[in-house]
C-alpha cells in the first residue's frame, strides 16, 4: 500500500476513533448527570417525608397545638400545657398524650353550667367505679390516664373508689358516691346506655359510657378541663398586655 494512502487511513481512523470516543463521553456524562439527579431527588424525598408527615399531623384545638404520631401500632395525640406562674409569666409545660383525636371526641356531652368543671382541689379527688362483669380492653388506660392528670397535672390528691357499697367492702375500697361524700369533688364512671358527662351536684361529676366507650370519656372530661384552664389562661396572658 502507497504511504500516502496508508497515512489517509491512519487519519480516517483516528477521527473515527476521537469521533467515538465523544460519543462514548457525551454519554458517560448524560448517565452521570441523569444519577446525580436521581440521587437528589431521592435525598430530597427522603428529607421532606418526614417534614411533611409531621407538618400534616399538627392541628390546633383548644388553644393547643397538637402533634399526631405514631409509636409501633400505636397513635398519639400529643400537646405541650403552657404553665405560668401568678405575674402570667411561662415556668414550663406540662406534656400530655391522647390515645383518641380530640377532635372526634365533639361527639360527647357535656353537660356541665357554663362549661366549667371544677374541683375542691383542698380535699381529696374521688375517682368512683362501678364494677362489671365484663370489663373493657381500655379500663386501666383510661383510670390511669384520668388518675395521672389529676395528680400531675392538677396537682391533686386522688383516691380510688367504688360505686357499689357491698363491692368496695369485698375489695377494700372507699365507698363513694354524690351523697356519700358531699364535702369532696366525686367523678363516678359508670357503664351506661349513653357516653356523655354530667354534673350531677356542686362538687360531683358522672362520666357514663357505652360500648367500651371508657377511653374517650375520660379523655373527653381531660379536654373539657383543659378547655376551661386555656381560655382562663389565655384570658389572664391578654390582661398582662
Amino acid at each position: 500500500m502507497p504511504k500516502k494512502e496508508k497515512k489517509d487511513l491512519e487519519k480516517i481512523q483516528t477521527e473515527e476513533k476521537e469521533i467515538l470516543e465523544n460519543k462514548i463521553k457525551k454519554k458517560q456524562n448524560k448517565q452521570v448527570f441523569w444519577a446525580v439527579i436521581l440521587m437528589g431527588s431521592i435525598i430530597i424525598i427522603l428529607l421532606a417525608v418526614p417534614i411533611l408527615t409531621k407538618l400534616l399531623g399538627k392541628f390546633s384545638y383548644i388553644n393547643l397545638e397538637f402533634q399526631k404520631t405514631k409509636l409501633g401500632k400505636i397513635t398519639f395525640y400529643s400537646a405541650y400545657i403552657p404553665l405560668s406562674d401568678l405575674t402570667g409569666n411561662i415556668i414550663g409545660s406540662y406534656p400530655i398524650n391522647f390515645r383518641n383525636d380530640p377532635r372526634k371526641l365533639e361527639y360527647i356531652k357535656v353537660d356541665v353550667p357554663d362549661n366549667q368543671i371544677t374541683f375542691k382541689r383542698k380535699d381529696i379527688i374521688y375517682l368512683s367505679l362501678e364494677p362489671s362483669d365484663l370489663p373493657c380492653e381500655d379500663d386501666t388506660i383510661a383510670v390511669v390516664g384520668i388518675t395521672n392528670f389529676l395528680k400531675d397535672f392538677g396537682a391533686m390528691q386522688v383516691k380510688g373508689a367504688s360505686v357499689n357499697e357491698s363491692y368496695a367492702k369485698e375489695i377494700k375500697f372507699p365507698y363513694v358516691t354524690c351523697k356519700t361524700h358531699p364535702d369532696n369533688t366525686v367523678i363516678l364512671i359508670k357503664n351506661k346506655n349513653e357516653t356523655k358527662i354530667n354534673k350531677i351536684s356542686a362538687n360531683c361529676y358522672e362520666l357514663s359510657y357505652k360500648e367500651c366507650e371508657i377511653l374517650q370519656v375520660t379523655e373527653k372530661f381531660q379536654l373539657a378541663v383543659l378547655e376551661g384552664y386555656m381560655s382562663y389562661f389565655e384570658e389572664r396572658e391578654s390582661s398582662f398586655y
